[in-house]
């Protein structure tokens, strides 16, 4: 009857539309997500072009340029047919199998992230947001929020508090202990601050950095979230005016004119 989905990405709202051919269900979506839904699953997305450019300006070499297109085109494929969204918001309350849950806006991983809570149940369906394994990953990517990281350890701090018992991730198994996992997280991001900040010499590019931290053995895929991750990173600390985004000349090449290169260069240390 009804589909809720936490965010927009591929492995989340792939089969939504389906499943709504099949059912009549309504697709329900944060409000923000709702529109890159709509860029992601549209035939010619016009915001590939832009990621692109942003990542050649951040150091992403030219020759890796045909296979990171193709990566991304790879994603229209996984979500069509497109659902038919209903818009959700932050503070909504809805009805699921009987029991009320409450929508909590949790950006960082996604700009229109959310979480569902079950207060009776003390239920948390965390989505992408916390997880018991891993980090979610996130990016900073063109036109969406511009400090992304800053989002996320803000909305952290939205659910750690909250009265929950026992919480179920889209990746993982179910786990307890919120405000433990919240605070783990947390201090992930403040020792990847801490490493990527130390690299942050004036002469590296955010790719540069992002295959020192990350390594260079992977996944045109893989390479893609790295340098987004990177890029969150420099940015919360340029944010903060930790860092100096420097643009530089750079020379062009016989397929693409690349008159920027970007890096980023240590203000104050102690991060």
């Amino acid at each position: 009857r009804s589909i809720y989905l936490t965010h927009y990405h591929p492995d989340h709202l792939g089969l939504a539309g389906w499943l709504q051919e099949q059912s009549g269900a309504q697709v329900f979506l944060l409000e923000r997500d709702c529109r890159m839904a709509s860029v992601i699953s549209h035939p010619e997305p016009t915001d590939a072009g832009e990621l692109v450019k942003m990542f050649l300006s951040n150091g992403l070499p030219q020759e890796l340029l045909p296979d990171m297109t193709t990566n991304l085109g790879m994603v229209q494929y996984l979500v069509r047919p497109s659902p038919r969204l209903s818009v959700l918001h932050d503070g909504d309350v809805v009805s699921i199998g009987g029991t009320w849950w409450q929508v909590i806006w949790t950006p960082g991983h996604s700009d229109g992230h959310m979480c569902l809570y079950c207060p009776d149940k003390r239920l948390l369906l965390s989505g992408d947001h916390v997880l018991p394994h891993i980090t979610p990953n996130i990016s900073l990517w063109p036109g969406a929020e511009v400090n992304p990281l800053d989002e996320f350890l803000s909305s952290l701090d939205r659910v750690a508090d909250l009265e929950v018992e026992l919480i179920l991730p889209a990746h993982g198994k179910p786990f307890h202990d919120l405000r433990g996992r919240v605070e783990e997280i947390k201090a992930h991001h403040r020792q990847r601050l801490a490493q990527i900040g130390s690299l942050a010499d004036g002469t590296r590019t955010a790719y540069d950095i992002a295959m020192e931290v990350f390594g260079t053995d992977l996944s045109i895929h893989e390479k893609r979230f790295a340098l987004g991750e990177t890029l969150a990173h420099l940015e919360y600390m340029a944010q903060a005016g930790r860092l100096t985004k420097i643009l530089r000349p750079a020379l062009a090449t016989p397929t693409q004119c690349r008159p920027l290169s970007m890096t980023y260069w240590q203000q104050a240390s102690g991060y």
